[in-house]
């Protein structure tokens, strides 16, 4: 009954608290069907089984050291089902020679892997930059890396 007569004596302030904690309620429910569920994972389920493909650390120095004599530096990312080379190429490299390149980086990665991962293969040379930088890029499901258009020299 003390209860009973609490309630009647602070009804606007029960009311208030009331009203608070459905506003409360409805943010979180609002908040869960519109927002980001940060308890997944960023790719979902798509990068389920990947750990039977893992590009080793032997095959990334392998991938450096194969292209190691045309470039100043080479460097491998892996994220999720992308790989990405950026090669920093010598002075004296050509378009063909940097092409080439790219396919011996590739060399360096099994059948199963290279049909799992998608490859992205960046080559920069600061003295030709009349042709330079080239992208080419390989889907897991194709077989040769597709290149920008080459750039006429002017």
């Amino acid at each position: 009954m003390k209860i009973f007569s609490f309630i009647k004596k602070n009804s606007s302030a029960v009311l208030g608290i009331t009203i608070l904690v459905l506003i409360i309620v409805a943010m979180l429910l609002i908040k869960n069907l519109f927002m980001y569920d940060e308890n997944k994972a960023i790719y979902g389920s798509r990068l389920d089984g990947l750990e039977k493909y893992k590009v080793s650390s032997e095959q990334i120095d392998k991938m450096k050291k194969k292209v190691s004599e045309s470039s100043k530096k080479v460097e491998v990312k892996i994220s999720g089902k992308i790989i990405d080379v950026i090669i920093d190429a010598n002075d004296d490299v050509n378009l063909e020679s940097a092409k080439k390149m790219g396919q011996d980086i590739l060399e360096e990665i099994s059948d199963d892997q290279k049909n799992v991962y998608d490859y992205q293969v960046y080559v920069k040379n600061e003295k030709n930059k009349s042709q330079f930088p080239i992208i080419g890029y390989k889907h897991h499901s194709k077989e040769n890396i597709s290149w920008t258009k080459d750039r006429a020299e002017s």
